[in-house]
């Protein structure tokens, strides 16, 4: 198939690099590559029938001090030895050759993947963190190689890159096989059909198909069990979209041109401002929000009481901005502020109050798309909800929401509570954010507005679990999916976030996509 090699992710984050230029960086011999703890690759004769078949499995790393998901100084050696040692004990005719990639996002610190490319006659890519440059780079050339690729996402690690990246190579025409399970043997079962390449009339069309028979056979079938009862209060959807046009929103730390979107008045905001927001504070204040933080937490796990009362800065500074420029909502580039040294507090405390007490609003990450979706879901049914980071789990049949920022109020600010923990940032171990451990049982509702592609994107899950592991953000609310899991794949490249909302939304969504004439797309 000619597809260009050059095709957009279409909304990730990450580079687009032209295939010469990323072998530029890959003409050093194997032996240069130094990867320890992993076996040497000798030059192998030719691939034959009577031979078995070889496959090279590429690691994708992070540098020690690279921070990322799933969290900075990650120990790589184990999961990658388990690997291994599950694929040569689980498929025992075919022949693993491995190579590690420690690299930051430059394509030209990528190793001589075009050396091991002569050797192999397939490939298996496992995502062991979501790195955006290298991660894209790599999945895009191995792609359009005319050899089978299998990508493999490290659940809570590479989910960023393996979902992004996916969706915009099926979406260009690229097929490669996907496989985001928490069950080894889901990936062993696929690795198998790598012997079928022993027959030479074997194409990659035939090699696919097969791998995808195996995978959907293995997803985890739906439980049937019918969602708690939750009563819904809705506006109007007239009335939801008269208020948004009234609703005006700070954007800090990204951009400097003031603009609009479905109607929501969008004001950038410099890290300079909110550094003197943040000077400005009474302390007293702060370490009355510290007081209040450590009392309603079920406990507090790293942070330091200070992290807390810089925690406290953050939500009085963004309480002030708002006030000054009358507006109702904010978002900010946390970690570009963190990171520049123009935020001393992390503000997912902060965003975590807003959202509970309902009035104001307020998200993470720079991102206006999720902040105009919380304010839909607030003026259509009185709830806040959170953007989050999706993972696909399809042993259990579950997407997981992740993010270190959730309210503890899901049912409206005058419902109940649920329980919450104070944690570190996942990504860096520093600051405070938190763990909400949100109610099991109730139908939820996600979805997210892109306006510049004219799309509602929408789909339904069951909550069942609160998902407590070290990788990546602290809060991770498990849904059963409601519908087909194998469709979800298919929709990351317009970017990995998605808004989560307590509620059967999806009809009064619909109609209000109708109102805002953008086309719904059902996800799932």
């Amino acid at each position: 198939m000619n597809v260009p090699f050059s095709h957009s992710c279409r909304g990730c984050p990450g580079h687009c690099v032209s295939r010469r230029k990323f072998l530029q960086g890959c003409g050093a011999s194997l032996a240069a590559a130094g990867v320890a703890g992993l076996p040497a690759m000798a030059k192998a004769d030719n691939a034959s029938p009577a031979k078995k078949p070889r496959v090279g499995v590429l690691f994708l790393c992070a540098d020690a001090d690279h921070i990322l998901w799933p969290y900075v100084g990650r120990d790589f050696v184990t999961p990658i030895n388990k690997i291994m040692a599950g694929l040569t004990a689980g498929v025992t005719d075919v022949e693993f050759k491995p190579l590690r990639i420690d690299t930051k996002v430059s394509a030209d610190a990528l190793p001589p993947v075009e050396a091991l490319d002569r050797e192999v006659d397939g490939w298996m890519v496992f995502l062991l963190c979501t790195n955006w440059g290298a991660g894209g780079v790599l999945l895009r050339t191995l792609a359009k190689n005319p050899k089978p690729l299998v990508m493999v996402d490290d659940l809570f690690a590479g989910s960023g890159t393996f979902l992004c990246n996916y969706s915009g190579l099926n979406a260009a025409g690229f097929k490669p096989v996907a496989i985001s399970s928490s069950r080894f043997q889901d990936v062993v079962d696929v690795a198998s059909c790598f012997r079928m390449l022993r027959d030479p009339k074997t194409t990659v069309d035939k090699f696919t198909a097969e791998c995808e028979r195996i995978r959907r056979a293995n997803f985890a079938k739906p439980s049937g069990t019918a969602p708690l009862e939750d009563k819904l209060q809705l506006a109007n959807i007239g009335d939801v979209v008269e208020q948004l046009k009234q609703t005006k929103v700070l954007l800090v730390g990204r951009g400097d041109k003031p603009h609009e979107m479905l109607g929501v008045k969008v004001q950038p905001i410099s890290f300079d401002e909110i550094q003197a927001a943040c000077k400005a504070v009474n302390s007293a204040q702060a370490n009355e929000w510290a007081d209040r933080w450590t009392d309603g937490a079920e406990k507090i796990v790293e942070p330091t009481r200070n992290d807390l009362v810089h925690a406290g800065e953050a939500y009085l500074a963004m309480n002030s901005l708002m006030d000054k420029h009358q507006a109702q909502g904010i978002t900010v580039n946390c970690l570009g502020g963190i990171y520049s040294g123009k935020l001393t507090g992390y503000p997912c405390l902060g965003f975590m109050q807003l959202n509970s007490d309902g009035k104001l609003m307020g998200t993470c990450e720079g991102m206006t798309r999720d902040l105009v979706s919380l304010f839909a879901a607030k003026y259509l049914c009185g709830r806040s909800g959170f953007a989050s980071d999706p993972v696909l789990d399809t042993a259990k049949n579950q997407i997981i929401y992740a993010h270190c920022v959730a309210p503890y109020k899901m049912f409206g600010s005058e419902g109940p509570s649920n329980p919450w923990i104070i944690r570190t940032h996942a990504e860096d171990h520093a600051g405070a954010s938190v763990q909400s451990l949100l109610p099991l049982g109730y139908m939820t509702t996600t979805f997210d507005l892109y306006p510049e592609r004219g799309e509602m994107l929408l789909h339904q899950a069951r909550a069942v679990e609160n998902v407590d592991t070290p990788l990546a953000c602290r809060t991770k609310l498990a849904g059963e999916v409601q519908g087909d899991i194998g469709k979800l794949f298919n929709y990351w490249n317009h970017g990995w976030h998605r808004v989560t909302v307590y509620g059967d939304l999806a009809d009064p969504m619909r109609e209000l996509a109708a109102a805002l004439k953008l086309k719904v797309i059902e996800e799932a």
